[in-house]
């Protein structure tokens, strides 16, 4: 299990810590995946940290982001309304595996000589 940590992360550098919703407490960002909302109000998982807007944080397990969802810590990182996809076992496991294979494939990639 991970747990909330301000020290520096494995490179030597310091990290970014965010703050999960579900938990309310600070871990590293490589510990948690980004959330943001769609234009029509949908939560859409963020992966890569690339999408434009708000973003709210959540700890890369499936019981916070499950719990993210039940408690309302969407809307309230959001600061509105937002609409949760139904099938929610089904979606966050999805969600976690796209991260987890985005993280296996960006720490395998060979470095490019020039």
């Amino acid at each position: 299990m991970i747990s909330p940590t301000s020290s520096a992360n494995d490179e030597g550098r310091r990290g970014r810590e965010r703050r999960c919703v579900a938990s309310g407490e600070t871990y590293p960002d490589s510990a948690l995946i980004r959330f943001a909302r769609a234009p029509d109000g949908v939560v859409t998982p963020d992966v890569a940290s690339k999408l434009p807007g708000r973003g709210v944080w959540v700890r890369a397990d499936r019981e916070s982001v499950e719990l993210a969802a039940r408690k309302g810590g969407f809307a309230r990182g959001f600061k509105e309304q937002v609409k949760v996809p139904g099938g929610w076992p089904i979606w966050s496991k999805r969600c976690l595996q796209s991260a987890a294979w985005i993280s296996l494939v960006s720490s395998a990639a060979p470095a490019r000589s020039l």
